[in-house]
C-alpha cells in the first residue's frame, strides 16, 4: 500500500492506494466500488447480491481496459451531484444515499462506503456489511 496526501481538506487527509494492479472486467470504470473475486482480481460490487460484497475498494485509475489500481481509503474526486451525507454501496459499483436505502429488501446488503464532503468528492472509508 502507498500512503499519499490527498490534497483535499487542507492537505491533511491521506489516501491509501493499492500498489497491486488488479485484473478487472472492461465494464469496471474509475470510481466504481469493487469486491475481490480472487488474488489480484476485482469486479463491481452490488448491494443486491451478497456474493458480490463486501466492497473492498474504489477504482482509482485504469491502466488498461482490464487493469486497475484501487483506493482503499481517502478522498476521491470526479463525481457529480453528490449530496453531503453518508453514502452506501449501491448496484453495479454505484453509490446510494440514505433515501436509496429505503428500496433495499430482505437479502440485500447495507454497507457504508464513506461520506460526500461536497458535490464532487467522496471521503472513502469502508464500513461493515449488514445483510438485511
Amino acid at each position: 500500500m502507498l500512503l499519499v496526501p490527498s490534497g483535499g481538506a487542507g492537505g491533511s487527509a491521506l489516501q491509501v492506494i493499492s500498489q497491486t494492479v488488479y485484473t478487472v472486467p472492461t465494464a469496471v470504470a474509475i470510481r466504481d466500488l469493487v469486491y475481490l473475486t480472487g488474488p489480484n482480481s476485482a469486479d463491481r460490487a452490488d448491494n443486491t447480491t451478497q456474493s458480490t460484497t463486501p466492497a473492498r475498494g474504489v477504482v482509482f485509475s485504469k491502466l488498461t481496459p482490464t487493469s486497475a489500481i484501487l483506493l482503499y481509503s481517502g478522498e476521491l474526486g470526479g463525481f457529480s451531484g453528490l449530496t453531503v451525507a453518508e453514502l452506501f454501496l449501491g448496484t453495479l459499483g454505484g453509490l446510494i444515499d440514505q433515501t436509496g436505502l429505503s428500496a433495499l429488501v430482505s437479502g440485500n446488503v447495507k454497507q457504508s462506503v464513506g461520506e460526500a464532503i461536497n458535490s464532487t468528492t467522496l471521503l472513502f472509508q469502508l464500513g461493515d456489511v449488514i445483510v438485511l
